[in-house]
């Protein structure tokens, strides 16, 4: 009885062109429209250096330490700057020429000119700022307390510093969309557990009406039908993560056992969403498929579907909503499988999302008993 009743219900799981599209093919689509929109997106941020020109004046020629410590920040070829020393009308020229990203005009503000604003005309107005700030600093002390050995204030500083290895995977910040984008992909399985739902409650449609008729316990057949549609979207979700990895480049490390564990159940939690909205009133198909919508792309939104930001303004101002945010359990699942060496954070959003999962299917089958009961 079981393998009939999956097998048919296979097939016409496949057969069902709407509901494939909004859990397969849509978030194709949108992962498409996401490259195309995040192929430039990294390209302020990846680090290069940083070419700047120094006016050569009267305060260029006194400020000794401003020379060292420039000519520190631009030895290397993996230094900081790359510096020229030049006049200021050979400033302003080879600037106009987008050849510096900015030039300093020594003096006791220490100008920074630039033409437009990024990273890494950024960079040089924070080391403006400092330096002029460190000095102010220092001249004060010194004449307060002449024999002051000035080494001794970095020496705290310095203990605090301290190398920390980080992945070498964890240089992406786009992957946030995507992780987002697999949260809803999975919350759109819903469709499916909502599907199966009405294909049993009499009181939905006509089919379920003559399926109830059949002599087999409503419950067992609901749990084979349940099992089709989770190996259809299970395989969608997989196809999601080959078509992220393969076609579009997207990288989840080399945790490839946890990526898989946080699709299979983040795809059974959003199956059991669904069967949840399915279960609750009495209103129509198309209703509850609305709400369906509307409450995967509000948690999607807050996992970081729209805005990346999103995620750790949440975490921040309303930490309780990010452990019952099912979206953002899945998304949180591969990025710290993705970001982090250990394995306690992820682990943590794994046991979250089976209890939920838990208390969901208990709600469910209470419901779908009782229903049965009532209909004796």
């Amino acid at each position: 009885m079981y393998r009939h009743v999956f097998y048919y219900r296979l097939l016409s799981g496949l057969r069902d062109r709407e509901t494939l599209f909004w859990t397969f093919l849509f978030p194709i689509i949108l992962a498409t429209f996401f490259n195309f929109a995040f192929s430039n997106l990294n390209a302020d941020e990846t680090f290069s250096q940083v070419p700047i020109a120094v006016v050569k004046n009267n305060d260029w020629d006194q400020d000794t330490t401003l020379q060292q410590v420039l000519q520190e920040l631009s030895t290397d070829d993996d230094s900081l700057f790359s510096m020229q020393l030049v006049s200021i009308g050979q400033a302003d020229s080879i600037l106009l020429a987008d050849e510096i990203v900015g030039y300093l005009i020594p003096g006791e503000q220490l100008e920074v000119v630039i033409r437009y604003s990024g990273l890494r005309q950024s960079i040089l107005k924070v080391f403006a700022d400092e330096y002029v700030q460190t000095r102010a600093t220092i001249n004060h002390l010194i004449k307060e307390n002449p024999n002051l050995d000035i080494r001794s204030l970095f020496q705290t500083t310095v203990s605090l510093i301290e190398d920390q290895p980080i992945k070498a995977e964890a240089t992406d910040n786009v992957v946030v969309y995507y992780y987002a984008l697999i949260a809803m992909t999975c919350l759109y399985g819903g469709f499916w557990g909502l599907r199966e739902v009405i294909a049993v409650k009499a009181n939905l449609s006509r089919q379920a009406a003559r399926i109830n008729l059949a002599p087999v316990p409503k419950m067992k057949q609901f749990i084979y039908t349940m099992s089709a549609s989770f190996v259809i979207h299970f395989v969608s979700v997989l196809l999601l993560l080959l078509y992220l990895t393969q076609i579009i480049g997207v990288h989840f490390g080399d945790q490839i056992l946890s990526v898989l564990l946080a699709s299979l159940v983040g795809s059974t939690l959003g199956i059991s969403i669904g069967a949840l909205i399915g279960v609750l009133g009495n209103q129509s198909e198309g209703v509850k498929s609305a709400i369906l919508i509307g409450f995967s792309m509000l948690m999607s939104f807050f996992s970081g579907l729209m805005i990346a930001d999103m995620k750790y303004i949440v975490s921040s101002q309303a930490p309780v909503l990010r452990w019952i945010n099912p979206a953002n359990l899945i998304s949180d699942a591969f990025y710290a499988s993705y970001y982090y060496e250990t394995s306690t954070r992820f682990w943590h959003n794994v046991v979250a999302m089976l209890i939920m999962q838990l208390v969901i299917s208990i709600v469910v089958v209470s419901i779908m008993r009782r229903q049965r009961y009532a209909s004796v």
